[in-house]
Protein backbone atom coordinates (compact mmCIF):
# COMPACT_ATOMS: atom_id res chain seq x y z
CA UNK A 1 0.00 0.00 0.00
CA UNK A 2 2.55 2.52 0.16
CA UNK A 3 5.09 1.68 -1.75
CA UNK A 4 2.71 3.17 -4.25
CA UNK A 5 2.34 5.87 -2.71
CA UNK A 6 6.54 6.79 -2.58
CA UNK A 7 6.59 6.68 -5.87
CA UNK A 8 3.66 9.12 -6.79
CA UNK A 9 4.95 11.16 -3.94
CA UNK A 10 8.56 11.61 -5.03
CA UNK A 11 6.92 12.23 -8.43
CA UNK A 12 4.58 14.78 -7.26
CA UNK A 13 7.55 16.49 -5.37
CA UNK A 14 10.41 16.67 -8.16
CA UNK A 15 7.79 17.93 -10.64
CA UNK A 16 6.71 20.74 -8.15
CA UNK A 17 10.19 21.22 -7.56
CA UNK A 18 11.99 21.48 -11.10
CA UNK A 19 9.37 22.83 -12.00
CA UNK A 20 8.78 25.79 -9.75
CA UNK A 21 12.49 26.51 -9.03
CA UNK A 22 13.61 28.38 -12.27
CA UNK A 23 10.21 30.66 -10.89
CA UNK A 24 11.92 30.83 -7.49
CA UNK A 25 15.24 31.84 -8.72
CA UNK A 26 14.50 34.37 -10.48
CA UNK A 27 11.74 36.35 -8.42
CA UNK A 28 14.56 35.73 -5.93
CA UNK A 29 18.01 36.57 -7.81
CA UNK A 30 19.74 39.28 -6.34
CA UNK A 31 20.17 42.39 -8.37
CA UNK A 32 23.54 43.93 -8.34
CA UNK A 33 23.96 47.23 -6.69
CA UNK A 34 25.77 50.68 -7.46
CA UNK A 35 27.95 51.74 -4.73
CA UNK A 36 29.69 54.98 -4.15
CA UNK A 37 33.00 55.34 -2.26
CA UNK A 38 33.75 58.71 -0.37
CA UNK A 39 36.19 59.94 1.98
CA UNK A 40 37.22 63.47 3.50
CA UNK A 41 37.16 65.95 1.07
CA UNK A 42 41.01 66.70 1.86
CA UNK A 43 41.85 63.12 1.33
CA UNK A 44 43.72 62.95 -1.78
CA UNK A 45 44.36 59.75 -1.86
CA UNK A 46 43.80 57.67 -5.39
CA UNK A 47 41.47 53.99 -5.03
CA UNK A 48 41.73 51.20 -7.15
CA UNK A 49 39.94 47.98 -6.65
CA UNK A 50 42.90 46.22 -5.05
CA UNK A 51 43.53 48.64 -2.53
CA UNK A 52 39.86 48.94 -1.60
CA UNK A 53 39.83 45.39 -1.66
CA UNK A 54 43.01 44.86 0.63
CA UNK A 55 41.22 48.11 3.22
CA UNK A 56 38.46 46.08 3.67
CA UNK A 57 39.60 42.83 4.49
CA UNK A 58 42.47 44.61 6.61
CA UNK A 59 45.61 43.52 4.46
CA UNK A 60 46.51 47.02 4.11
CA UNK A 61 45.48 50.11 6.74
CA UNK A 62 46.77 52.64 4.93
CA UNK A 63 45.44 55.09 2.02
CA UNK A 64 47.72 54.92 -0.71
CA UNK A 65 49.23 58.04 0.42
CA UNK A 66 50.32 56.60 3.67
CA UNK A 67 47.57 58.07 5.60
CA UNK A 68 45.37 55.70 7.98
CA UNK A 69 42.61 54.49 6.91
CA UNK A 70 39.37 53.84 9.23
CA UNK A 71 36.79 52.06 7.30
CA UNK A 72 32.66 52.52 7.93
CA UNK A 73 29.94 50.24 7.03
CA UNK A 74 26.72 50.30 6.02
CA UNK A 75 24.16 48.41 9.36
CA UNK A 76 25.31 44.86 8.90
CA UNK A 77 21.84 43.25 8.95
CA UNK A 78 21.28 45.69 5.67
CA UNK A 79 20.53 44.34 2.49
CA UNK A 80 23.21 46.70 0.64
CA UNK A 81 26.05 45.74 3.16
CA UNK A 82 25.18 41.93 2.11
CA UNK A 83 25.68 42.95 -1.48
CA UNK A 84 28.70 44.74 -1.07
CA UNK A 85 30.52 41.91 1.08
CA UNK A 86 29.49 39.82 -2.37
CA UNK A 87 30.57 42.30 -4.81
CA UNK A 88 33.75 43.46 -3.48
CA UNK A 89 34.97 40.46 -1.40
CA UNK A 90 33.03 37.41 -2.94
CA UNK A 91 31.91 36.93 0.95
CA UNK A 92 28.19 36.98 2.89
CA UNK A 93 28.27 39.45 5.15
CA UNK A 94 28.40 36.58 7.59
CA UNK A 95 31.26 34.91 5.57
CA UNK A 96 33.02 38.56 6.47
CA UNK A 97 31.76 38.75 9.95
CA UNK A 98 33.21 35.44 10.54
CA UNK A 99 36.73 37.08 9.20
CA UNK A 100 36.83 40.17 10.86
CA UNK A 101 36.02 38.43 14.21
CA UNK A 102 39.23 36.32 14.16
CA UNK A 103 41.27 39.78 12.77
CA UNK A 104 40.09 41.26 16.19
CA UNK A 105 40.24 38.32 18.87
CA UNK A 106 43.90 37.64 17.30
CA UNK A 107 44.64 41.10 18.19
CA UNK A 108 45.15 42.39 14.37
CA UNK A 109 41.92 44.26 13.95
CA UNK A 110 39.21 46.57 15.91
CA UNK A 111 36.09 46.24 15.62
CA UNK A 112 33.95 47.26 12.80
CA UNK A 113 31.83 50.33 12.86
CA UNK A 114 28.26 50.19 11.70
CA UNK A 115 26.04 53.05 11.05
CA UNK A 116 23.58 54.70 8.32
CA UNK A 117 23.87 56.13 5.40
CA UNK A 118 23.50 59.61 7.30
CA UNK A 119 25.63 58.89 9.59
CA UNK A 120 28.35 57.52 8.07
CA UNK A 121 28.41 60.57 6.09
CA UNK A 122 28.05 62.72 8.93
CA UNK A 123 31.69 60.81 10.56
CA UNK A 124 33.17 61.26 6.61
CA UNK A 125 32.63 65.02 6.75
CA UNK A 126 34.24 65.19 10.46
CA UNK A 127 37.12 62.74 9.98
CA UNK A 128 40.06 63.00 7.34
CA UNK A 129 40.61 59.05 8.16
CA UNK A 130 37.17 57.86 7.29
CA UNK A 131 36.23 56.35 3.98
CA UNK A 132 32.68 54.37 3.84
CA UNK A 133 30.45 53.07 0.66
CA UNK A 134 27.15 54.01 0.76
CA UNK A 135 24.43 52.98 -2.11
CA UNK A 136 25.27 55.16 -5.36
CA UNK A 137 21.80 56.81 -5.07
CA UNK A 138 22.59 58.76 -1.75
CA UNK A 139 22.35 62.51 -1.47
CA UNK A 140 26.27 63.37 -1.01
CA UNK A 141 27.53 66.56 -0.14
CA UNK A 142 31.27 67.79 1.79
CA UNK A 143 32.93 64.11 1.13
CA UNK A 144 35.09 63.35 -2.17
CA UNK A 145 33.98 60.16 -4.29
CA UNK A 146 36.62 58.14 -4.83
CA UNK A 147 34.81 55.81 -7.12
CA UNK A 148 32.03 53.64 -7.82
CA UNK A 149 31.81 49.88 -7.83
CA UNK A 150 28.97 48.01 -9.88
CA UNK A 151 28.53 44.42 -10.71
CA UNK A 152 31.83 43.67 -9.08
CA UNK A 153 33.94 46.13 -10.85
CA UNK A 154 35.48 49.38 -9.90
CA UNK A 155 35.18 52.44 -11.53
CA UNK A 156 37.25 55.57 -10.51
CA UNK A 157 35.69 58.60 -10.49
CA UNK A 158 36.34 61.53 -12.67
CA UNK A 159 39.14 63.82 -11.22
CA UNK A 160 36.70 66.80 -11.05
CA UNK A 161 33.87 64.98 -8.64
Amino acid sequence: MYSNRIPIRRWFISCCFCGLLPLFLSAAAVTAADFVVVVHPKNQSMMDQNLLLQLYLNKTAAFDDGHAAILLHLPRTSAEHQQFCLELMNLTANQYQSYWSRLVFTGNATNLTFASPEQLLRQVRLNPSAIAYLPANTTLSGVRQLGFLRDGQWQAAPADF
